[in-house]
């Protein structure tokens, strides 16, 4: 570490050991010290503990503990610099018991590659503000939950993406942003109540493997599922 790094250190030590003066405990200022992992990712984490029932969860190693952030349970980071904290990368709790809504404060995970929350019970819409920042995810994954509303319009910004997972929620209406979706291999929105229009371009995309449109029930009523669609190379399951 260099002598810029260590002086960013002491300075960060000094300011968080000063607060219990001020009525803070010590446990709650060495909190705020934030390591590796921004101070605004570890804020994200915390209020998500806070609205998706983290004392119920099936696993919290680390969390809301001074613990570094990167060391917490479902949280890889990846390498830090004198200059730059590291960064979420990867931030998966799939099956964890989470019961509640989804804070547009995950918007701050915005190098974030991999993300998955599926098979929980969460419900409430999905925050535009969210997938807004996701420029760098390449799976997304929230299958077998709760949420409702329409699928937001920046979904759509997430152009890296190769695994788009929406499955089994109450998605409804008539939005579907993937046209800009090109370098999908998996795509699984079945199982919703949604009404769009499957647009044509699903029939050009040479990386997609998998091709999920309804599933066994058939919940969503697409207005035009192109012809293209349900013939090989694509072979989306209508």
């Amino acid at each position: 570490m260099d002598l810029a790094a260590w002086v960013r250190v002491f300075s960060l030590l000094t300011a968080a050991f000063s607060l219990p003066s001020n009525g803070i405990s010590v446990d709650q200022a060495y909190s705020r010290i934030p390591g590796r992992g921004s101070i605004e990712e570890r804020a994200a984490l915390e209020e998500l503990y806070n609205s998706a029932g983290g004392h119920g969860w099936r696993r919290s190693d680390g969390w809301m503990t001074a613990m570094d952030l990167c060391d917490w349970f479902g949280v890889q980071c990846d390498n830090s610099t004198a200059s730059e904290p590291a960064h979420i990368r990867s931030f998966s709790l799939y099956d964890n018991l989470l019961e509640g809504t989804i804070p547009e404060a995950l918007s701050a995970l915005s190098h974030v590659e991999y993300f998955a929350l599926s098979t929980n019970k969460l419900s409430g819409t999905l925050p535009a503000t969210l997938t807004a920042n996701f420029s760098y995810v390449k799976y997304f994954d929230l299958r077998y939950n709760l949420i409702s509303g329409s699928i937001p319009t920046s979904v759509g910004f997430m152009t890296s993406l190769n695994h788009l997972v929406l499955s089994n929620n109450a998605f409804q209406g008539a939005n579907l942003p993937i046209d800009r979706m090109s370098k999908l291999a998996y795509l699984d929105i079945s199982a919703n109540q949604l009404t769009a229009s499957v647009p044509g371009v699903v029939c050009h995309w040479k990386n997609l493997t998998y091709c999920a449109l309804n599933g066994k029930y058939h919940t969503n009523r697409f207005t035009n599922i192109p012809t293209c669609a349900t013939l090989p190379p694509t072979n989306c399951i209508t």
